[in-house]
């Protein structure tokens, strides 16, 4: 019996050596497929489907415990970045290569329509600029064509004048007695005699209060003004007061008195001086008594000359004062 209890005692024993030896077995067998099933999760980048896996460590997580196997990964791309990048895989490479020469060919017919619009916008400023010619070319004719009508008309505004005067003159020398050179009559507002002549401009402006010749320029001739100045010189005080004493015995007539210069100095200058003349004289006529009211006056500068301004005598001529009778 005592060998029979060590028998069955060394079955046992051999039993349990036995069973404890397919445990370690079956064990380490596990631990080796986990072990290789990691080793294959982390180093192939795939999980057990074939698939990519891309893992993002927390690392809160990683600072305790490390990553948990339930954590769900997160991408490293942006939506967009993934869009494009299954558009380009979802269309073939020859399918790509279409897109592109129709983006190549529509640039290129954009590029014609441009340089079309281009050639077109050229042709354009270059009829442009040949009517702008055109029209310069007639702006010179018709300047060329106005200076020489106003040259004209000068000419002849001259030639009325010295008519006007000559007929005026050949009135008065017509129906005054040839004998009688001055004539006595006249008088100032104040009462004051004057003795007027019969000839020059005291003649003129006589004959032509006496048979109204409206609107025929009188010249003075005894009134004389230096170049640049707006006084006339003492010698011309007999001629202003003559026409006083005329215009006195004529309180029904009204007059213009006209102020011309010559070319010296700029445009703006010479009217302004014309026009200053022109008021001296008004001034004088109303100092000897004649009514302001009977009187106007105008400066054109050198705008209407007589004579040429060339020569000295001739812008003598041109620095003049007009009498004018108006009704």
């Amino acid at each position: 019996s005592t060998d029979t209890l060590k028998m069955d005692c060394f079955m046992v024993e051999t039993q349990e050596n036995e069973r404890s030896l397919f445990e370690y077995v079956i064990t380490g067998l596990v631990i080796l497929f986990f072990g290789g099933l990691y080793y294959f999760i982390n180093h192939t980048g795939g999980d057990i489907t074939g698939r990519p896996v891309q893992t993002v460590t927390n690392p809160i997580v990683a600072g305790s415990a490390g990553l948990a196997l339930n954590d769900t990964p997160q991408a490293n791309t942006s939506p967009r970045d993934t869009d494009e990048n299954v558009t380009q895989a979802a269309i073939p490479a020859d399918e790509q290569s279409v897109v592109s020469d129709e983006d190549i060919a529509k640039q290129q017919a954009d590029d014609a329509k441009h340089q079309q619009a281009m050639a077109a916008l050229e042709a354009q400023k270059a009829k442009l600029e040949g009517e702008i010619d055109l029209l310069q070319a007639d702006r010179d004719n018709l300047v060329e064509t106005n200076t020489a009508l106003i040259q004209k008309a000068d000419e002849v505004m001259k030639q009325v004048v010295v008519t006007q005067q000559a007929a005026l003159a050949e009135v008065a020398q017509q129906q005054a007695p040839a004998t009688v050179a001055k004539a006595v009559g006249y008088q100032l507002p104040d009462g004051t005699q004057v003795t007027i002549a019969d000839e020059g401009f005291e003649g003129l402006l006589k004959q032509a209060l006496k048979v109204r010749a409206i609107n025929t320029p009188i010249i003075f001739d005894a009134i004389y003004f230096e170049s640049g100045s707006s006084e006339p010189t003492k010698n011309s005080q007999s001629q202003i007061t003559a026409t006083a004493a005329l215009m006195n015995g004529h309180p029904e007539v009204h007059v213009l008195i006209k102020g011309h210069t010559d070319d010296t100095g700029n445009s703006r200058q010479n009217t302004l001086l014309s026009l200053t003349r022109s008021s001296y004289m008004k001034n004088a006529l109303v100092k000897l008594g004649i009514d302001a009211r009977r009187i106007n006056v105008q400066g054109v500068g050198s705008l209407e000359p007589i004579a040429p301004n060339d020569t000295e005598e001739g812008r003598n001529a041109n620095r003049r004062i007009e009498l004018i009778l108006n009704d």
